[in-house]
């Protein structure tokens, strides 16, 4: 295995405080989900109380995600995140096996989904072609990988100041829920199959999408005082966006009535359009482009610190692991991922890119988290931060993680072929990585 403390150490500069922290997991998270996938959780549920539990199980998913990376982090808060943890706990093949996938398919194709999401809502407010999505696309990840470039500590305060203007935001939507009356019209009945095994788990695989990324950690490198800092900014992080989520929930489901939220294709959209009439339409697509765009920048100031990990292991083409001169960042890792997320932007629409990373980081941050028990095992008790009701959360994230991967490979298995093949160049590739070495 690795030497852990040399997985632990980081290059980068520790500028990150645990408030930032919390407010770039509640950007990486807080995406687009939210204003698509409620309507399909109660379509399938069937009923109010079996959508709130399918809720509460999505915010327990997230929270057992969070305890599992921050007594993970607190350990081992290298460069990378996930990547150093996947080093440390399983050696240098399946840590380049997770960098190198990263690189070539979940990184660019969520940080595209994003940006695609972005251009998409903008044509709310001007039409757009197809065509003219797509510069777009590739314009905002150009904007957000110039940032990135700049400086982390302004580009983590830009992401901080937008986050807390879309919170504000949704905070507004909340309260307007609350004090205007709205007419949302008839609704269309429920689907036959709500409540039904099959639709409950489709259901759960809704919510933990839109709950992906809240314990994303390939900042650790960056964080301050990393032992106190990660479980506290991921606490934290994971806590204001479950709240978010809840209270988005009963102001869709107050204005247009349960069969409403139920039967809506654009639940968040038809909300405003119910509040505010014609305008509606105009201040939710502000709020989308505000919440795509910090979740963009939040993604493109994090995702390639798993390559400038990979390249300072010697690993990767070394160059990558250089820092700029005065900001002190991972300029041409960054530039990388920015280059890959436009082009697969250029190749296709947001479903193609969110079926890639699936199969592509769920199987393998699955095996990281349960990394926590082997590393228990082989080192005893972490010194800083500890997960309470071990290995309670490690076994509900498996479990919850496998349902999903389950179900979209029934649903969609030609994404499979696309992410075992990256995964099998991934594992060639290591070969030749470590006799490099």
């Amino acid at each position: 295995m690795v030497d852990q403390a040399e997985t632990a150490a980081s290059p980068l500069p520790r500028v990150i405080g645990a408030g930032r922290f919390a407010l770039i997991i509640v950007g990486i998270t807080i995406g687009t989900a939210i204003f698509r996938v409620p309507s399909l959780i109660a379509a399938n549920a069937g009923s109010p109380v079996m959508a709130a539990l399918v809720w509460v199980l999505g915010a327990i998913f997230a929270v057992s995600g969070g305890l599992c990376a921050a007594e993970l982090a607190a350990r081992l808060p290298g460069a990378g995140g996930e990547y150093a943890l996947a080093r440390a706990v399983y050696g240098d093949r399946f840590g380049f096996i997770f960098g190198l996938t990263w690189l070539l398919l979940v990184s660019p194709a969520s940080i595209a989904a994003v940006a695609r999401t972005f251009a998409d809502y903008a044509a709310v407010l001007t039409p757009l072609s197809e065509v003219a999505r797509r510069i777009l696309t590739a314009v905002v990840i150009i904007l957000h990988t110039a940032l990135a470039v700049a400086s982390t500590r302004v580009a983590s305060r830009f992401i901080g100041a937008a986050t807390l203007a879309k919170l504000v935001a949704m905070g507004l939507v909340v309260v307007a829920a609350m004090v205007l009356s709205a007419s949302a019209g008839a609704a269309p009945p429920l689907p036959a199959n709500a409540g039904s095994v099959g639709a409950m788990i489709a259901a759960l695989v809704a919510v933990i999408w839109a709950y992906d990324g809240s314990s994303q950690i390939m900042l650790a490198g960056d964080v301050s005082n990393p032992g106190r800092n990660i479980p506290r900014g991921l606490m934290l992080g994971t806590g204001i966006v479950v709240v978010i989520y809840f209270l988005l929930n009963i102001a869709y489901g107050k204005t247009l009535g349960f069969a409403g939220l139920a039967g809506s294709t654009a639940v968040a959209a038809d909300t405003m359009n119910a509040l505010l009439g014609r305008g509606g339409a105009v201040v939710l697509a502000g709020l989308v482009l505000l919440s795509s765009y910090s979740c963009g920048m939040a993604q493109l100031v994090s995702h390639p610190r798993v390559t400038f990990g990979l390249a300072n292991d010697r690993m990767f083409f070394p160059r990558f692991a250089k820092l700029s001169g005065g900001a002190q960042t991972p300029w041409l890792a960054i530039l990388l991922h920015g280059a890959l997320a436009i082009v697969l932007s250029l190749l296709g629409g947001y479903e193609f890119l969110i079926r890639l990373v699936v199969f592509a980081f769920y199987p393998v941050v699955g095996a990281i988290y349960f990394g926590a028990i082997l590393l228990r095992r082989r080192n005893g008790l972490p010194a800083t931060f500890r997960m309470p009701f071990y290995p309670l959360p490690i076994v509900l994230y498996l479990t919850m993680l496998g349902v999903v991967m389950v179900v979209s490979l029934k649903a969609d298995p030609e994404a499979l072929i696309y992410a075992a093949v990256v995964m099998a160049i991934a594992v060639v590739g290591s070969r030749f990585v470590r006799r490099g070495r």
